[in-house]
């Protein structure tokens, strides 16, 4: 009896790991490249911050020129179950902009298209005294 379950152990993770189931990669958000600018006068913001809103947490800073580009980001999957699709559903990649003195703002990082935002108008925070 003892040597039936000694076989049938190593057959049934067989089974699971090329049947159905296998580590993988998907990708959590394209290439993803643009521009801040200030929404009064149009100059470029440098020093914004641009990233992800949710972890794990992967973010860049505009150059003197307001730009920024960040590279591809990739999640490890453990498991994938066909033909439903990927497991754990991806999500949408949320972006978020900020920079001292100009509101927050955010964007979605899409999986397809054209992989530059444009430019991104960040509105100063008004000062009431």
């Amino acid at each position: 009896m003892r040597a039936v379950r000694f076989r049938t152990a190593p057959l049934l993770a067989v089974v699971l790991l090329v049947g159905c189931i296998w580590p993988h990669t998907t990708q959590r958000s394209a290439e993803v490249a643009g521009r801040v600018l200030d929404a009064q006068t149009h100059t470029p913001i440098e020093g914004a911050e641009v990233g992800f809103l949710d972890p794990p947490r992967h973010a860049t800073r505009t150059d003197a020129q307001g730009y920024f580009h960040l590279k591809a980001v990739h999640q490890f999957h453990y498991g994938y179950m066909p033909p439903e699709g990927e497991w754990p559903d991806r999500k949408d990649a949320l972006m978020g902009v900020t920079h001292p003195g100009y509101q927050p703002f955010g964007f979605g990082a899409g999986y397809s298209g054209s992989n530059y935002v444009g430019d991104i108008l960040l509105k100063p925070v008004s000062r009431t005294n």
